[in-house]
């Protein structure tokens, strides 16, 4: 028989299949959050405290106190991780004791206040422990330690404040986007008391001066290329949100792209290219605008697809196998065609492209854009037909 030691006052050990939960058990309401944690801390720390039973002679023991680590222990014995003739540390009471020391130990019972338990994560990291290693032992998601780790780590004054109840852990969470002790404190001995309640102030103050990875100017510089040229980040835990500290670097980078951007167009014949982070629509919509051309197209290929045109109109609607076909035989020389689409080099000359970022990151290119000083020139010139 297999057992779990511990220091119990005086106990006993009582083979698991001898117990039931017993009906003068104060904890009539199930309570099934936190079985997970519990199996594991029982395959880690074992059991740490007796259950407390009463005995009717009948060979069957009524838990009286510790239904919730007899249910861990079973789910364990089910899942394969105990034996069947596991046994456990009991302490035995009489009846006309056993619903006072099971209201005493459901009722005087304190959780541990979640600042200890930060700081113990911490102490646990500390002394060499992964964070992968005390998420298992503790049967928690790893990201939590991750998280609880960050809070242990905010200014003492600040988990000061938070175990005295002068801050939410919503506020304590929203300080940890930065490490800086001394700018944490300066921000709080700064706000307004209603600010120093309001998580979303907190947070938006401490990370003015950085950028969101989902901005969009983040997004068009790329992230990987941000901290290839040496520029930090800094990950909210709780807000699930990446901010980029050197805004400067940014910056930087989305004009340098930009610039490129410019110098390929120009390289390309174009007249003029205008750069700007945002699409000025003014600009834009006072130009006409060229329309795309077939350049440079092989005859057979333009040949191609008048042929099979004229197929496709001259098969009957009673045969769709064949309209069918020949509807994927045009997609493919259309696709070959689009390669073709482009402007004529003269009129590149006087037209030009208006450069911007869209709201999503992406490249915003209007090309083929003449400036009404240019249209009507172009179109005497050329005889070019714009769109408005």
């Amino acid at each position: 028989m297999s057992y779990i030691q511990c220091t119990p006052t005086q106990p006993q050990l009582i083979a698991v299949d001898r117990l039931e939960k017993s009906p003068l058990n104060a904890r009539r309401t199930a309570v099934k959050v936190g079985i997970a944690e519990l199996k594991a801390s029982l395959l880690a720390h074992g059991l740490l405290q007796n259950l407390v039973v009463t005995d009717k002679g009948d060979g069957v023991y009524r838990v009286i106190a510790g239904g919730r680590r007899l249910e861990a222990i079973h789910s364990l014995q089910a899942d394969g991780k105990l034996p069947e003739d596991f046994a456990v540390p009991c302490q035995i009471v009489t009846e006309a004791h056993a619903m006072e020391m099971s209201l005493a130990e459901n009722t005087v019972r304190l959780a541990m206040h979640p600042a200890d338990q930060f700081e113990a994560f911490a102490a646990l990291i500390d002394q060499g422990e992964s964070a992968a290693d005390v998420a298992r032992r503790f049967g928690i998601e790893e990201s939590l330690v991750l998280k609880r780790m960050k809070l242990a780590c905010v200014a003492p004054q600040l988990l000061a404040e938070y175990r005295s109840e002068g801050m939410t852990l919503e506020c304590l969470m929203a300080y940890t986007v930065t490490d800086d002790h001394r700018r944490q404190v300066k921000l709080f001995n700064s706000l307004q008391n209603w600010q120093k309640r309001d998580p979303d102030a907190i947070r938006a103050a401490l990370t003015e001066k950085m950028v969101e990875s989902g901005s969009k100017l983040a997004r068009f510089v790329g992230l990987d290329t941000y901290v290839a040229a040496g520029g930090a980040t800094r990950a909210d835990l709780f807000g699930n949100e990446v901010y980029l500290e050197k805004p400067d670097l940014l910056h930087k980078l989305a004009a340098g792209k930009l610039d490129g951007i410019r110098k390929e167009l120009e390289g390309e014949g174009w007249g003029w290219v205008e750069v700007d982070r945002d699409r000025d629509d003014d600009t834009v919509h006072r130009c006409g605008r060229l329309k795309p051309q077939l350049i440079g197209v092989p005859a057979e290929l333009v040949d191609l697809k008048s042929r099979l045109d004229a197929e496709l109109e001259e098969v009957a609607d009673d045969e769709p196998d064949q309209q069918q076909a020949l509807r994927d035989k045009l997609e493919k020389v259309e696709s070959k065609l689009a390669a073709y689409v482009g402007f004529d080099p003269t009129q590149k000359a006087l037209a030009g492209c208006f450069v911007s970022i869209g709201h999503d990151g992406t490249l915003q290119l209007d090309q083929g854009l003449v400036k009404p000083e240019h249209r009507k020139l172009l179109a005497k010139l050329l005889g070019t037909t714009m769109a408005n």
